[in-house]
């Protein structure tokens, strides 16, 4: 990685970032290519090199900064004061569509990498991706008021099956060159409200 990529504008950074998570999010790391990259971040196959090194170097600098950007705005805009299971699952997916305003293939990219079978990234990204996991888990089963829930479902059962449905619908959306992220996020709170009405005991 040449630390020159960061004394361009945050414009052209991006630009570079987008290609590269939209590439690898749709083809995986085995198919993705650095031409096509280079031609969706309008720039040269060899000043994608000059500042990244090799398409592995890129897409390991892509899953690190990836990781590290949704935990920090998870962190800096999570309401840690709400204790209702799915207004803090509301408050998160609002998070994310946030996010994917600026990084439209970010949990793509972050989602196809979790199952990642490549043997040249795959011991490099395994620890990352169960630390993320026991952080994002840790926090809501800290936080959430497990009496809303009724008598034959538990917290734990709960977010099992939205994390299940959230990578379920990740991966409807992982194959589409172009998605509406507003529309997108309309549709999983229509799931979640579905499922609040499953799990919870009647008001």
């Amino acid at each position: 990685m040449n630390d020159k990529f960061f004394t361009l504008d945050k414009q052209k950074q991006d630009r570079m970032i987008n290609a590269a998570l939209k590439i690898f999010a749709l083809r995986g790391y085995k198919l993705a290519n650095t031409n096509d990259i280079s031609a969706a971040a309008s720039i040269s196959k060899g000043l994608l090199f000059h500042y990244f090194g090799n398409k592995k170097k890129l897409y390991l600098y892509l899953y690190r900064h990836s990781v590290a950007f949704v935990k920090e705005q998870m962190r800096a805009q999570m309401d840690l004061s709400e204790t209702d299971f799915f207004l803090l699952m509301m408050n998160a997916q609002q998070i994310k569509t946030n996010i994917m305003n600026s990084y439209p293939y970010i949990f793509s990219f972050l989602l196809k990498a979790y199952y990642e079978q490549d043997a040249a990234v795959v011991d490099d990204i395994a620890s990352y991706n169960v630390q993320t996991l026991d952080d994002n888990t840790a926090l809501i089963l800290q936080k959430a008021d497990r009496s809303k829930f009724r008598d034959d479902v538990t917290l734990e059962q709960a977010l099992k099956l939205v994390v299940w449905c959230a990578e379920g619908f990740m991966r409807t959306k992982l194959h589409q060159e172009h998605f509406d992220v507003e529309e997108m996020n309309r549709e999983f709170l229509q799931c979640l409200q579905l499922l609040k009405r499953s799990f919870y005991k009647d008001e």
